[in-house]
């Protein structure tokens, strides 16, 4: 499937924003889950689709504070592996 006038430099900016706005989340992301591990609070989302949430405390509710906490961990490998994909596409198609 192509897309019309997807030319190989347009396509190639496009990985690059993309792999920027990626590299953004990475890092609020990173910012999130180490501000919760130092601070032992953390935002706990349950529910369909994560639309309930709650704050949990180290403290109060280690399980949950742990998972939340694990869950922003697995969000910053995916943000980073999808930034690496797009700036290797970058970097590729150069």
């Amino acid at each position: 499937m192509s897309f019309p006038q997807s030319s190989p430099a347009e396509t190639r900016w496009v990985a690059f924003i993309f792999g920027m706005a990626a590299l953004l989340l990475l890092l609020f992301g990173s910012y999130s889950a180490i501000r919760s591990e130092l601070t032992k609070k953390a935002i706990y989302a349950s529910g369909p689709r994560g639309m309930i949430k709650e704050q949990v405390t180290k403290e109060s509710n280690p399980v949950k504070f742990r998972d939340a906490v694990n869950q922003g961990w697995f969000m910053i490998l995916v943000t980073g592996g999808l930034s690496w994909v797009g700036f290797y596409f970058f970097r590729r198609l150069s």
